[in-house]
């Protein structure tokens, strides 16, 4: 499952960015042009589950590629505005076909990262 996939690859990063950091950086886990990769992959299948009504894949696959944006060199910073917009109307979307209450917007963050 490509989610599952992303959620790896997040894991990864993560655990090299910390490695990173008693080692004063000492390279990148993956190549700039493979962050970019993922980075655009994701947020290309955001749009597909996004379109589709999928709110909750959509925001998982949008908040991957946010994540993965600042790793990804200058030239893709450009994206970040409107692939966030996309991200929050995401969101709000699926907060409001549960429904507005405290307990589904909990539920929602729940689902997000669970």
């Amino acid at each position: 499952d490509f989610l599952e996939i992303y959620g790896e690859i997040e894991a990864l990063l993560e655990k090299h960015r910390n490695a990173s950091k008693d080692d004063n950086g000492g390279g990148r886990f993956y190549s700039v042009e493979d962050l970019k990769w993922f980075a655009i992959d994701s947020n290309n299948r955001a749009v597909q589950h996004d379109m589709l009504g999928d709110d909750q894949t959509a925001s998982k696959l949008f908040a991957t590629a946010l994540n993965l944006l600042p790793l990804c060199g200058k030239d893709m910073q450009c994206h970040a505005k409107s692939m966030n917009s996309a991200y929050q109307n995401s969101l709000s979307r699926g907060i409001a076909r549960r429904g507005d209450s405290l307990s589904s917007i909990w539920s929602l963050v729940s689902d997000l990262t669970g």
